[in-house]
């Protein structure tokens, strides 16, 4: 990679689980990459809902539908090794938000 890829690469931001509607917004007018992770969702949803984020900020976990919302561009991984890299499940979960026994707020 040349010098000048480097100083036009965007910032990012690793992982955003916890993103709020008002930061999409400002994160896009940053030009940062954000990336949300739903597979916190379906894997960790209820241990973010029960002891580490609380009902109302896990219903948001990783919202892949505000960073759309907004016009960014944003990808979605599986963080494998640390789960399995199943495609169609990450597009699910991106999509449909599930988890165990629950449905998250915004895709």
């Amino acid at each position: 990679m040349g010098h000048d890829a480097i100083l036009t690469a965007a910032p990012c931001r690793s992982t955003d689980s916890f993103l709020r509607a008002d930061q999409a917004a400002q994160i896009k007018e940053l030009g940062i990459f954000s990336p949300p992770h739903p597979r916190h969702t379906f894997y960790w949803g209820d241990g973010h809902r029960e002891s580490v984020a609380g009902p109302e900020r896990a219903e948001n976990i990783s919202p892949t539908g505000w960073v759309a919302e907004n016009g960014m561009k944003f990808s979605i991984h599986s963080d494998a090794p640390v789960t399995f890299p199943n495609s169609m499940r990450i597009l699910d979960t991106a999509v449909n938000r599930t988890h165990a026994d629950w449905v998250g707020g915004r895709t």
